[in-house]
């Protein structure tokens, strides 16, 4: 399966995905899968846990020599998965111009109008909106594709009307996925505990690639060398990360304790103004550094004594793999998949989401305690190693794919 536009034309929306000549009749949907490869369907084409996701994926079934291209609904400013398709040469397509809601029907149209032409094996989306599009699109186009599903997360407490809608009407379609992915127990249990009618349901926790000797004591930052720790926060600035209650938790810190520590916090959103009002208010702005979105997030890592992860809800945060692979100490939030990384006291600390004041005493304890951080730091590697390889998750994904398909036929 081929794209006319790469990853490199990624702005030029809608670029029509290129046809392929009719394949060999009678064949099982099973069978198609190393000929015909995946059509892995994204959100935005921006830098976010789920792209992470989406991109290890993606290099780790064409290492396998299973087709792949990339598409998603929405554009966005950043283009960091256009530069992460560029330089693996999957191909990328944008489906819309700009995100609003009002989008999603033309993005599910223009993709109908390619799936006759492209005939994906796999039409593999992630979370809400991309999941609506790949079902309606599969609707529309007449095909018999085999639908698989990703989720990363539940959205709840959405106010707004219409998204309620978007929704309900994500949950109720699920039933149209030939397979369902959950990347932790607990969101396989939460669909479970909300009836949502699906027919495979699995969960394939998140991976990631480790490095040979993968190590955060490599290179330190000027702060660090010169003796004062670094706490770190990587992550989107909105409402379920809860980067405020770390920002209150390092002024709880400079205030009671009298610590003295560079707080570090990499990520873009919607909070990031409030964020900022608030590090001033509460008098740790000089020792706060809000450094936005970067590709380059190893590096900053490197830079970093300890990684918190304050959410008040989450699925499987790719961002504590990231800091366990390094050898850092994470301390995060007791809330959704993270306690299936995360083992209390043995691989890192864990406190009650919301909790500012255990939140603070459980980073002063890692930064008064070397001894405590390298134990953990080694412990978690070793997790992370043993369960959560991206190995292990792109061959958990392959076989999930040749189950859904192995029962399926070719209309």
């Amino acid at each position: 399966m081929a794209v006319v536009g790469h990853a490199a034309d990624a702005a030029g929306v809608g670029s029509r995905l290129e046809v392929r000549p009719p394949g060999a009749g009678g064949a099982t949907l099973e069978g198609r899968l190393d000929r015909d490869g995946v059509l892995l369907l994204g959100e935005n084409a921006g830098m976010g846990g789920i792209n992470s996701y989406l991109v290890n994926l993606a290099d780790g079934l064409r290492q396998r020599g299973i087709p792949v291209t990339v598409a998603v609904v929405w554009p966005k400013e950043d283009e960091w998965l256009a530069g992460r398709c560029r330089e693996l040469d999957i191909p990328l397509t944008v489906l819309a111009r700009h995100r609003t809601s009002e989008q999603l029907p033309l993005a599910a149209w223009r993709l109908a109008h390619q799936l006759p032409r492209v005939r994906p094996a796999v039409l593999h989306t992630q979370a809400h909106f991309s999941g609506l599009v790949g079902r309606a699109a599969v609707r529309l186009s007449g095909r018999n594709a085999c639908l698989v599903s990703t989720l990363h997360d539940i959205i709840v407490g959405d106010a707004r009307l219409g998204m309620k809608f978007v929704y309900w009407l994500d949950w109720a379609t699920y039933g149209c996925n030939r397979a369902t992915a959950a990347v932790s127990e607990h969101l396989a249990g939460a669909i479970r505990k909300r009836g949502v009618r699906v027919r495979q349901l699995e969960v394939v926790r998140n991976g990631i690639p480790l490095r040979p000797d993968s190590s955060a004591s490599g290179v330190r930052s000027s702060e660090t060398a010169a003796g004062l720790p670094v706490i770190g926060f990587v992550g989107r600035l909105s409402s379920e990360k809860n980067c405020a209650a770390l920002i209150q938790a390092a002024a709880r810190l400079v205030r009671q304790r009298g610590r003295i520590f560079r707080l570090l916090i990499l990520g873009d959103g919607p909070e990031r103004a409030a964020l900022e009002g608030l590090a001033r208010t509460l008098g740790v702005w000089s020792v706060t550094t809000f450094e936005g979105s970067r590709s380059n997030v190893d590096a900053y890592y490197e830079q970093m004594d300890l990684v918190a992860v304050p959410s008040l809800r989450e699925g499987l945060p790719l961002v504590v793999l990231e800091a366990m692979r390094l050898r850092l100490p994470v301390v995060a939030s007791r809330t959704g998949g993270i306690p299936e990384v995360v083992s209390d006291e043995e691989t890192g600390l864990l406190v009650q989401p919301g909790d500012v004041v255990a939140l603070a005493d459980a980073i002063a304890r890692c930064l008064d305690d070397p001894a405590l951080r390298g134990r953990l730091g080694e412990a978690g590697r070793r997790r992370v190693g043993e369960v959560f390889s991206l190995d292990g998750m792109v061959e958990r994904t392959i076989a999930m794919y040749r189950r859904a398909l192995t029962a399926a036929t070719v209309r």
